[in-house]
């Protein structure tokens, strides 16, 4: 080894030592894996069952109101779509793959997670807040649930808030650094308890619940700058700056496009059902950022050491979502161009 090599080493071997004390061990690894297991299985059987009633929900139309609350559409709403030649089937459609290819994305990094790495506490935690998240994102799909799964729907969509946050917390290191921050940690998952199990009371008034929940995600913003710049080590920061720079770039442009679409603009105009839609859509895809930036950290940096898998997997999924992505368009254009000849 060369005397240039022999400083990153001592530094890879430090921190090692120092995160030694996050991985799984004996029983504790057998506990997390089944309950892993058990949530992955409950949270995707909860999703995928309510698509049927949340598709015929799409389809209920509903009178204007000046609050947007929804992506059900109004009557104007449906005659705009009828204009450029679309229908409601379709619309619905586009809201489920949307929801659907969100869902993908982020499940399919977590369970590789999962698979390599259940035996680290963070890549766990990590594991199961990327398949939960998406559902919490959109639990108005699993609230279109019969009454009878009321509570199973609320304690998924709970449970994928939470972690989310608490990965953001504790990230890298599984630790609270400083340790002030075990408290956000606490204001984190008490925001969430009136929003998902008591949406009806005071501390669930849209207004303030939005502020609230801009001004946390701020603060995790800001908490994950000042811990890469200010407590991480070189090497810490050069396994975690993908992860990081991604969760940056997709939660501040949430943030930044939350205030400004709902904030400020909605004061201003009337915004319609379709326009949230719209706008939802796009920050579907910019939180999309967030899970592509764990296997290209773990590419670049080794950051959970399961590189030659991720890149393996890279490759089979973009070719996957390319086949698919050609295979429905050709079946939209052929449609599209066989309706113009029978017309």
């Amino acid at each position: 080894m060369s005397h240039v090599d022999a400083p990153a080493e001592t530094a890879h071997q430090a921190v090692s030592h120092r995160v030694t004390d996050t991985r799984l061990r004996g029983g504790w690894l057998v506990l997390a894996r089944v309950v892993w297991v058990a949530l992955v299985l409950l949270a995707l059987g909860l999703f995928f069952g309510s698509l049927p009633t949340y598709f015929a929900y799409l389809h209920i139309i509903v009178k204007p109101s000046p609050e947007v609350s929804g992506p059900q559409l109004t009557p104007n709403d449906v005659r705009s779509l009828q204009v450029v030649g679309l229908s409601l089937d379709f619309y619905a459609w586009f809201i489920i793959i949307v929801s659907l290819f969100f869902l993908f994305v982020y499940v399919w990094v977590g369970v590789v997670l999962s698979w390599r790495k259940s035996d680290d506490r963070m890549a766990l935690l990590a594991s199961i807040s990327l398949v939960l998240f998406p559902i919490a994102y959109n639990n108005g799909i699993v609230g279109t649930l019969p009454p009878a799964w009321t509570l199973p729907s609320e304690g998924v969509v709970f449970l994928g808030s939470v972690c989310i946050g608490l990965f953001f917390y504790l990230f890298p290191t599984g630790r609270f650094v400083p340790r002030w921050t075990r408290w956000l940690a606490v204001g984190w998952v008490a925001y969430w308890v009136p929003q998902t199990f008591f949406p009806h009371s005071p501390f669930s008034n849209p207004w303030l619940s939005s502020v609230l929940f801009l001004g946390l995600i701020a603060g995790l913003i800001v908490l994950q700058v000042y811990r890469y710049r200010r407590v991480s080590s070189p090497l810490e920061r050069q396994q975690t700056k993908w992860v990081v720079f991604g969760f940056v770039l997709a939660f501040g442009s949430f943030v930044i496009g939350s205030t400004v679409l709902y904030i400020l603009v909605g004061l201003l105009f009337s915004l319609s059902p379709l326009f949230y839609v719209i706008a939802q859509t796009v920050f579907v895809l910019l939180l999309l950022l967030f899970p592509l930036s764990i296997p290209f950290a773990i590419l670049r940096s080794r950051l959970w050491d399961i590189d030659i898998l991720i890149n393996r997997t890279l490759v089979y999924g973009a070719l996957t979502v390319i086949l698919t992505g050609v295979y429905v368009g050709l079946v939209i254009g052929l449609q599209a161009l066989l309706r113009g000849i029978i017309n």
